[in-house]
Formats: C-alpha cells, structure tokens, sequence
C-alpha cells in the first residue's frame, strides 16, 4: 500500500498535514452518528456541527499519516475538536482551504469509485500475460 504525503493547510500561521481517507470519514460518522454515505455526500456546504469535526477529523488522520510517510513513530493528536474549533476560529480563511481540501478530496474518491473495474483478460492483457486457452 503507497502512503501519500497529507495535504498541508495553514491555520494562525503554522502549517498542519491534513488528509481526508476513508479513516477520516469513518471518525466523523462514529462521532456523529451520520452513515458513511451520508458524510461522503457533503460538498462544500456542510452542516456547522460537522464541519468542525471533519475538519478534526482531517487533521488528525493528516497527523497519522504524516508519520507513516515520513517513516517516524506516530505522536498521539493532542487537539480534540473543541481545539481545532477555537484554533479555526481566529482564520476563516483556513476553515475555506480545509472546505477546498475536503470537497477536493472526496471529488477524487468518487471519480476513482465511478471508475469501471479492469476484467480479468485486461489486467492479463496489461501485464503482458496471455490467457490460458485450455
């Protein structure tokens, strides 16, 4: 399994990794009690009382996954929501950039979900293995 590099999003000043995988959106729907789906589904244009917990839940699984790119052991995230809250308060401008990620983010899961998977003659096809005739 490839790890990408998170994200980065500036808040206050200091930059911070952010990623929104599935871990991400699995955090958010056991907090929240909303289906995976139902969290998936959002745009831009998410509910006040979930944006800041997806927004938490982005930077934590950021946190996670920087430390597994970078190949160091993982620290434990020592902001709960109610702190990323108080930090995004003081820059609007990041809740915007965190809301672009997002929207970026889960428009790029569903264009790899619509695409069409390869039939098994394809993938042989592609590995330049023949299919057995027999």
């Amino acid at each position: 399994m490839e790890i990408r590099e998170p994200r980065k999003v500036k808040i206050s000043g200091k930059e911070y990794p952010i990623s929104f995988t599935s871990a991400a959106v699995s955090y958010v729907s056991e907090s929240t009690g909303l289906t995976f789906k139902e969290v998936n589904s959002f745009g831009e244009d998410v509910p006040i009382h979930i944006l800041f917990k997806l927004i938490h839940a982005g930077l934590r699984n950021g946190h996670r996954l920087q430390h597994k790119f970078n190949g160091t052991t993982q620290t434990e995230f020592i902001y709960g929501w109610e702190d990323v809250t108080d930090m995004l308060d003081q820059d609007e401008q990041a809740i915007e950039d965190c809301m672009k990620i997002w929207a970026e983010s889960n428009q790029q899961n569903k264009t790899e979900e619509d695409k069409p998977e390869e039939s098994e003659e394809e993938s042989g096809n592609k590995q330049g293995g023949k299919q057995d005739e027999s």
